[in-house]
């Protein structure tokens, strides 16, 4: 999903809203697609990397333990490039 500059903070006050209902409604079904559109998506242009590592390792761990392996493993590849960019380090 490409995004232009003059939608991005609109992309971003949307997601931040599906984010604060996810946490309204309890909807853990759909974690791994939340996560990977956000923080994967969306988040690194206003929130710090650091920010984004450790929910696109939730993701990883959701996206596989649901059978969603493609969504996890996407994410787990993110959480790789975000942790190197922020100089966290990395977890096996």
């Amino acid at each position: 999903v490409a995004i232009k500059d003059d939608n991005a903070m609109m992309c971003y006050r949307i997601a931040k809203n599906a984010l604060s209902l996810r946490e309204r409604f309890d909807l853990a079904t759909q974690i791994p697609e939340l996560y990977m559109n956000f923080y994967g998506r969306v988040a690194w242009r206003f929130e710090p990397f650091q920010a984004g590592v450790h929910k696109l390792r939730q993701c990883l761990d959701a996206g596989l333990s649901s059978g969603r392996s493609d969504i996890g493993l996407f994410c787990g590849l993110n959480e790789i490039k975000y942790a190197l960019f922020s100089g966290a380090n990395l977890k096996s």
